[in-house]
């Protein structure tokens, strides 16, 4: 008989164990560059989410405080007195700026005033050396911070009434300053606001997220 030939390129040929190893290469870098462009997404998301917090934070306090004191007794104009009992708004601190204190009127006659009333900055958070140059704390409680006892770092606006009742203005926690300016003939208060979130710690490089706030309050009075 004569042997029957075999068919050498015919029948099931399997993958190869480096066309297997090529495989599953590919197969890791794509996976890897897939949860990177998502892990980098989320990011993104995230950050913009902590950023538009911040944003109507600021907002928000900004329009308390413009309620509060857009109603103020400014200084008199040259050649002219205030009316017994009224008390042009003030800096306390000019080297400080960071609180001011006013009177508002109590009737329509413009005769009769509120007891002196103070809007200040208040914050427990201390300066941490080696982050931002310094310039702010680093959004995070520390030993020692918590003067209140109340488990929270408070960095916020505070209004104190003339019966010494204290109310916080506007929906920010995250105030990490706050300074006042009178335009030079006092009918305008310049605020600027400055709010800030930790976004990196542990492993990380510790950084800030920072957003600013500035603004004009006419004062009408």
């Amino acid at each position: 008989m004569i042997p029957e030939k075999r068919n050498r390129t015919g029948g099931n040929s399997g993958f190869t164990l480096v066309e297997l190893s090529v495989s599953l290469v590919l197969l890791t870098i794509v996976s890897l560059m897939g949860f990177i462009a998502s892990y980098s997404s989320m990011k993104s998301v995230d950050l913009t989410q902590r950023m538009t917090l911040l944003q109507e934070e600021l907002r928000s306090t900004m329009r308390a405080l413009s309620d509060q004191v857009q109603s103020a007794v400014k200084p008199a104009r040259a050649g002219f007195e205030l009316p017994t009992g009224a008390q042009a708004i003030k800096i306390v601190n000019t080297a400080n700026p960071k609180a001011i204190t006013f009177v508002v009127p109590t009737d329509m006659t413009g005769t009769k005033f509120s007891g002196v009333m103070t809007i200040q900055h208040e914050t427990e958070d201390l300066p941490a050396t080696g982050l931002e140059n310094g310039n702010y704390g680093n959004a995070i409680l520390d030993a020692g911070e918590d003067t209140n006892g109340d488990g929270i770092l408070n960095r916020r606006l505070v209004l104190i009434l003339p019966d010494g009742t204290r109310r916080v203005l506007g929906d920010s926690n995250h105030l990490a300053r706050v300074a006042f300016n009178l335009s030079a003939d006092g009918s305008m208060l310049g605020v600027t606001m400055c709010a800030t979130m930790l976004i990196e710690n542990g492993k990380s490089q510790p950084r800030l997220l920072v957003n600013w706030l500035t603004s004009n309050i006419y004062l009408m009075n």
